[in-house]
């Protein structure tokens, strides 16, 4: 773990601080004097430690500190979610710095008899496509210009809504694509990219999955400060940002930093399971939301989809598939678990996998009834 520099701790040691270091990613500072003025208590602990996304720090202070200043920055870093007699605190950006850290968070508490400074802004000197776009984005419409994007049956309605809402000249809305698990969410994102590509090319969607980014943030702050560096990377004209489980924002002030960025011209898609739109919709954050509602296809659009799909699926098994198995696949998988079509393709997945093992150039309705009876028999 990086070392505190010798003049900060002649500080601290002068109004005696004590400082441990419990492990390798925690530096415990005890008794660190507040600003009397604007906090409820005249000293409490500062705990910085390393969690999460890229190894960075986060501050934690004593779970009873209670600022009782004004300003709304102030009033929301101390807000945090409170684990094991601590309270996260948000300070706006994220570093690698303890240095850097532990300055901020003092400078937060109003150290040294000065008032408390509001948290930073997160504000990145990267290019472009910075370190989290470059990790964690896929860019969605590079493979629509390479051909390589999964095709999209039906979904014309669907697809103007969520693109429309995208090239809007007034006030800039965040297109949200609620459905259940397999019924189609990221494949609009899909159909979007080719739409938006086809009459919009100067424009580029990557797509972050958050439940990835988010791995290892155990605290709402330490997700706000990813995604406000994530948000700050994408402030480019041009740049779509794509957000998977766009509830994984709840719990903090995600909704916040979202709107913010949709205020400055920002363009966001985001996509969630059913039931999270409310949630969502609620607040200032709401008005700001074009729902896109995905029902589950029909048995005659998932056979369409399944059509659409066949081609690539026959390539990777070695295996010729007619229409009469693409109906029965559908009507196979009708009493299992899931939704159409993620059901549907996943059993006609399987089935030609099996045939391939046999040693079969086709698809049979042993293949795909022995495959559904199975997974029946599993649930």
């Amino acid at each position: 773990m990086p070392e505190l520099q010798q003049s900060l701790v002649d500080r601290l040691s002068q109004v005696r601080v004590r400082i441990e270091v419990p492990d390798p990613d925690k530096c415990v500072l005890r008794g660190v004097p507040t600003n009397q003025e604007f906090f409820n208590k005249g000293s409490t602990n500062l705990l910085v430690a390393r969690q999460g996304c890229g190894r960075r720090f986060l501050a934690f202070v004593d779970q009873d500190l209670v600022y009782a200043g004004q300003d709304d920055e102030l009033l929301r870093a101390f807000e945090g979610p409170i684990d094991s007699g601590w309270r996260a605190i948000f300070m706006g950006e994220r570093s690698h710095d303890l240095q850097a850290v532990v300055e901020r968070a003092l400078a937060v508490l109003g150290f040294d008899g000065h008032a408390p400074v509001p948290p930073r802004a997160s504000r990145s000197s990267e290019s472009d496509t910075g370190p989290l776009l470059a990790r964690f984005a896929t860019d969605i419409t590079g493979l629509a210009e390479e051909g390589t994007l999964s095709p999209t049956a039906g979904r014309i309605d669907e697809t103007e809504a969520v693109v429309s809402s995208l090239m809007k000249w007034g006030q800039t809305r965040l297109p949200l694509i609620v459905g259940e698990s397999g019924v189609g969410k990221t494949n609009l994102i899909h159909a979007s990219a080719r739409r938006l590509h086809e009459h919009r090319p100067e424009l580029r969607l990557m797509l972050v999955e958050l439940a990835e980014l988010f791995a290892g943030c155990l605290f709402p702050p330490d997700r706000d400060s990813l995604l406000q560096e994530l948000l700050t990377e994408a402030a480019t004209p041009g740049i779509i940002l794509g957000l998977e489980h766009l509830d994984l924002i709840e719990g903090g002030q995600g909704p916040l930093l979202l709107s913010r960025h949709l205020d400055a011209g920002g363009k966001v898609i985001g996509t969630v399971l059913t039931g999270w739109a409310s949630q969502l919709s609620c607040g200032p954050f709401g008005r700001r939301l074009e729902v896109i509602a995905l029902r589950e296809p029909t048995v005659t659009e998932t056979i369409e989809v399944l059509r659409a799909l066949r081609e690539p699926i026959m390539a990777h098994h070695g295996v010729d598939v007619d229409d009469s198995c693409l109906q029965m696949c559908v009507r196979a998988s009708e009493p299992l678990g899931g939704v159409f079509p993620a059901k549907a393709i996943d059993l006609l997945d399987a089935s030609c996998s099996r045939a391939a093992l046999t040693g079969s150039t086709v698809i049979g309705p042993d293949d795909i009834f022995s495959i559904a009876g199975r997974r029946q028999r599993l649930a």
